[in-house]
This record gives C-alpha cells, structure tokens and sequence, in this order.
C-alpha cells in the first residue's frame, strides 16, 4: 500500500500557510493520548528469499503521545512506540545428526516527532495529514533447538521519513478519538521496503 505524497504535502503546506495567516488566532493547547496500533512490515527478496519467510510481518502495538495544537488547523506531537514479540516458525531439518528446529522473534520499538495539518469538515470532525520522522530499533532473536541448539540475537536501528492521512471525532470538548495510516519509509540494512501503521486512539486535552 501507498500513500499520494503529494496530496498528504499539500495538505500540511496548506494547513502551515493557514497558521501563518491566522496568527493572531494562535495557542497552545497541550493534549496527551495513545494509539493502539498494527505495524505490518513488507520486506525485501534477496537472491530468491524474502526476508518476510524468515520474520514475522505484523506487530501489534502501543503508541503514547503528547501534542500541542498550534492552532484550530496544525498541531505538532512527539510520541513513544513498542510493539509486541512476534514469533516465526522456520520449520525443521533433518541431518545426520539429528532434527533442527528453527524459530525467529522479533519486536520493534522507537520515538517519532510529527507535523499534523487539520481540515474541518463538521463541528466535530477533522481530516487529518501528517509528515514527520521516526528513530525506530528492530530487535531479533534466532532460536534453535533439537541437535544444534542455539540462540543468536542482535538489533538493527534505522530512521525514517513518516507520513500519514486519518481523521478524529471530538467526543466532547476535551476528548478526541481519531483512526491514522501512516507510511514509514525503513530499511533496517537491507531487509524492508517500508512499515505501515494502522492505528485508532484517544487523546486529551488539558
């Protein structure tokens, strides 16, 4: 899945002018919230073999934020994300001395700062763009078990560019609900094309 890069630009550019020229409409009004969110990873094929047959792809996640909205068109947020272990089996082979079984185990974890621009569509609802950039860290282990035991682990860190289109409702007047998609462009050494995030959540406004 892609996102239009330009539109997603667009809107923020556009949402950046209107700050500008309502600057006297300007504040600061801090908001904290999380998202729950699913990272799915796709992965890159090197001579024949993907790295998604060797790592899990999907990841379920907690992502705490806390923002600030500029004003009622842009606000800016940095932001805390983990996921879960998820686990891979390799299957088994059989030698001359004896079954190996394999299995892999990877998380991902790291911090990320975003431009959010905003478009009203109702009292209540908000479009939503936002470009900005993540410093993320996949951790992975290798286990073997049966005639070769072994257990390997190392970590690979990466950062990336991050953009993203959703909306939010206003429950009330300090509570928002709000669903995002975002594209994060990764490469972790060679192993991935890029990270999508699907995440709803609930922030709020002090």
């Amino acid at each position: 899945m892609t996102l239009n890069f330009k539109s997603v630009g667009a809107g923020v550019l556009a949402s950046l002018v209107a700050t500008g020229a309502n600057a006297e409409e300007m504040t600061f009004k801090p908001y904290a919230g999380f998202d729950l969110s699913m990272i799915s990873a796709d992965y890159k094929t090197t001579d024949g073999v993907s790295y998604g047959d060797v790592f899990a792809d999907n990841f379920l996640g907690l992502n705490p934020y806390i923002g600030a909205d500029i004003n009622k068109n842009f606000s800016v947020e940095i932001g805390y994300m983990r996921t879960t272990e998820k686990s891979k089996d390799l299957g088994s082979v059989t030698t001359g001395a004896g079954t190996i079984s394999g299995e892999t185990a990877m998380k991902l974890k790291g911090f990320h700062i975003d431009a959010i621009g905003k478009h009203a569509i109702s009292e209540k609802v908000n479009l939503l763009g936002s470009v900005g950039l993540a410093r993320l860290k996949a951790e992975a282990e290798l286990k073997l078990t049966g005639a070769g035991s072994a257990t390997v682990k190392g970590d690979q860190s990466d950062t990336a560019f991050r953009a993203g289109v959703g909306a939010e409702y206003a429950l009330n007047d300090k509570m928002r609900m709000r669903g995002m998609v975002r594209y994060m462009h990764t490469d972790f050494a060679g192993t991935t094309d890029n990270l999508m995030q699907y995440a709803v959540g609930l922030n709020y406004s002090f």
